[in-house]
């Protein structure tokens, strides 16, 4: 039970995190202000989607078979998205000053 317990605490964690932060590093990326926010607003209906594909088209498959799948297609799509990328990018580039402050 603790162990579970650590897990859904941590999944909080990096979940609160990252809403917290989305908007700043889209911006960061090159987008406006309310682009950014438009674009962190979609995470909520994205995770809603996501479910209903997993109930709907992964309902029949083991648990194991979509613990896999998302596990091998999360970083993927962390790669893949433009937005990562220029941010990565462009918070790099802004920490070779002089200062070196990030």
């Amino acid at each position: 039970m603790p162990i579970l317990a650590f897990v859904f605490a941590a999944t909080w964690f990096v979940t609160g995190g990252m809403a917290a932060h989305l908007p700043r590093l889209l911006e960061i990326a090159g987008a406006t202000p309310a682009a950014a926010l438009a674009a962190a607003a979609l995470v909520g209906p994205a995770q809603v989607g996501a479910r209903m594909v997993e109930f709907s088209l992964l309902r029949l498959m083991h648990p194991l078979v979509s613990a896999r799948l998302t596990t091998l297609l999360h970083p993927l799509g962390g790669r893949c998205s433009p937005y990562v990328v220029w941010a990565r990018w462009r918070l790099l580039r802004s920490c070779t000053g002089p200062a070196m402050v990030c």
